[in-house]
């Protein structure tokens, strides 16, 4: 039977995600990036998810690498991107191949629809776009249980056995969890896809078996590290700058 972890009452009072009416206008909403031409699903769940946002004239928006902003205009069904400007961030594939062919789709004219909420592009160069609304409050209000984490060498690890790693964003700034052995907390910001975290305080409790505490060292070192997130279905993906996964989490069996 799963045990009860303590941040169901850590995590009291949280927001819940919140439900809302399928999208019907391109401006306004984030959008984020399902497909898109030439990379197959499972390449592009590799990479942190594009997020775009049209409002008030000004594109502004994460291309799986760096952030980008540019100004547009609507005539139609059609969307009109003026100069981007890119941050310059050095990441590796895949998501430097998302950013490339963004940068390409969106450099002329893309004429878009949305049905059933979601937003379809197809720009004048060929490329054919699919985004969904992303949704509010996705990442708050949850109590995630981590899957995977990285170790410090570059290599994604399962926690331990008989080991439980969670953690829950609230909406005071604070996340808290669980990091194997002791409980923790930390102060967080995030402005849309980008996700800072500060460095964790502790409790203090010193555990037994194979690598624990190593393992959350790890963990913790890998939480202060993470750049941005972004959710596939009910999985979460917190990144470095470099666009490797830091954590991977889940939401955890009703």
């Amino acid at each position: 039977m799963r045990r009860t972890s303590v941040l169901v009452i850590l995590a009291a009072g949280l927001v819940a995600p919140a439900t809302s009416q399928p999208a019907t206008t391109i401006e306004g909403v984030s959008w984020r990036l399902m497909e898109i031409s030439s990379l197959d699903a499972a390449t592009l769940d590799q990479s942190p998810r594009a997020i775009a946002r049209f409002a008030d004239g000004r594109l502004r928006g994460f291309s799986g690498c760096n952030r980008f902003t540019g100004s547009y205009t609507l005539a139609g069904d059609r969307v009109t991107v003026g100069r981007q400007t890119h941050t310059v961030n050095k990441c590796a594939d895949p998501a430097i191949d998302v950013e490339t062919r963004l940068k390409q789709a969106f450099a002329t004219p893309v004429r878009y629809s949305i049905v059933d909420g979601r937003l379809q592009c197809t720009s004048e160069s060929g490329t054919k776009m699919v985004f969904e609304a992303e949704p509010a409050h996705a990442l708050e209000g949850v109590e995630w249980e981590v899957t995977e984490f990285d170790n410090a060498g570059g290599a994604l690890v399962k926690p331990s056995g008989g080991t439980t790693m969670s953690l829950s964003f609230r909406g005071d700034g604070a996340v808290v969890g669980n990091s194997g052995c002791n409980l923790f907390k930390a102060a967080y910001t995030r402005d849309g896809e980008r996700l800072v975290i500060d460095r964790a305080v502790a409790t203090h409790k010193a555990c037994t078996g194979v690598n624990v505490m190593e393992q959350e060292r790890a963990f913790l070192a890998a939480l202060t590290a993470v750049q941005s997130w972004t959710l596939r279905g009910e999985l979460l993906d917190l990144f470095l700058a470099d666009g490797q996964r830091a954590v991977t989490a889940e939401r955890p069996a009703q």
